[in-house]
């Protein structure tokens, strides 16, 4: 498998329940998460995306780092099981 099969399992099933997944595919960042998710209320989650058995960079070890320093849900994720707390359905938007 690769990680591309692996990302775009993540990505479909977190559009499915209402995450907006954005993938950037050039940033003046290196190591930057593969994947930055938005969803209401404001919540954000950071994702790099990795094979089993495969470990984040130095330079992604930094970005996750930092970003988790700063307060975001940031994860290395090998399956959808790595991300499945952010599979339940959002809560309701008031009016």
């Amino acid at each position: 498998m690769k990680e591309q099969n692996v990302q775009t399992q993540i990505k479909a099933k977190l559009k499915k329940v209402g995450w907006l997944v954005l993938k950037l595919t050039v940033t003046s960042y290196a190591g930057f998460p593969d994947l930055i998710c938005l969803r209401y209320p404001g919540t954000v989650a950071f994702i790099e995306v990795k094979l089993p058995g495969k470990q984040p960079t130095a330079l992604q070890s930094h970005w996750i780092s930092l970003l988790t320093k700063l307060g975001f849900d940031t994860r290395v994720a090998r399956s959808l099981d790595d991300v499945r707390d952010l599979l339940s359905e959002p809560q309701n938007k008031t009016s």
